[in-house]
């Protein structure tokens, strides 16, 4: 998708929210490494090393037939799922995405609260 293609200035807005929280998350883990290799006595540099072995898995975008897969629902149901509320998603021209795990917890607080679970 051409950036030039973007009319819409809120989905500008959604997009360059979404790249903050990326370069957000990237931060708190390279602080958190640091104070991890402050506390070792160790330097950042074999820090990064080691991790650089055994790297993080990092969780990957899903579109709504995934999410309605995982969950065992139709894609109408997330869609009113969506709708509702109950699915946080971000939306990028015409293309719905979900993160499992923000998906996941979501439902999780939201069925425990209404007394579902």
């Amino acid at each position: 998708m051409k950036i030039g293609s973007m009319n819409n200035s809120s989905e500008v807005h959604r997009l360059a929210n979404s790249i903050a929280g990326l370069a957000e998350t990237i931060t708190e883990i390279i602080n958190a490494k640091v104070k991890e290799s402050n506390e070792a006595k160790v330097p950042v540099n074999v820090v990064l090393q080691a991790q650089a072995l055994h790297p993080i898995a990092v969780e990957g975008w899903v579109g709504k037939k995934s999410v309605a897969e995982h969950f065992k629902i139709s894609v109408r149901t997330t869609d009113n799922w969506m709708k509702s509320g109950l699915l946080p998603y971000i939306k990028i021209g015409k293309n719905v995405r979900f993160k499992l795990s923000e998906a996941e917890e979501t439902i999780n607080r939201s069925f425990k609260i209404r007394g579902r679970w």
